[in-house]
């Protein structure tokens, strides 16, 4: 709690929350974070903010990355299933989740986007 960054998060957040989103602390990016949170489904850890500041970083990276790809799986289905053109698209291309030995990278993993037939094994060159 030492950080000086948090202390004042954590205060903007209160000012914020007791004003009802009309006080100082809901200028700047707590309104666009606290929406966020909700888009993605995370309203209780904006409600409960001890929630995150009990995560460690790695925990709570996997949580939001979740949050977040489903919410871009739901968008992405919704834009492509308007769009005529994307049709033969969609059924080529696999959007499960890329195993570690597909991934070119590291932040590849867990990500979306295989290419069908090779979501478990890489292709050989």
């Amino acid at each position: 709690m030492g950080r000086l960054l948090r202390v004042v998060a954590e205060q903007r957040h209160q000012e914020f929350v007791t004003s009802g989103g009309t006080g100082r602390g809901s200028k700047g990016w707590l309104r666009t974070a606290r929406d966020d949170l909700r888009t993605c489904g995370l309203d209780s850890f904006w409600t409960h903010t001890a929630l995150s500041a009990d995560s460690s970083p790695g925990d709570w990276r996997k949580v939001v990355y979740k949050a977040v790809d489903g919410v871009s799986d739901r968008d992405r289905t919704h834009r492509m299933q308007e769009l005529p053109s994307t049709a033969d698209y969609v059924k080529l291309k696999e959007w499960g989740v890329n195993s570690e030995d597909y991934s070119f990278s590291s932040g590849e993993v867990g990500r979306c986007g295989q290419i069908p037939g090779r979501s478990s094994q890489p292709q050989g060159n």
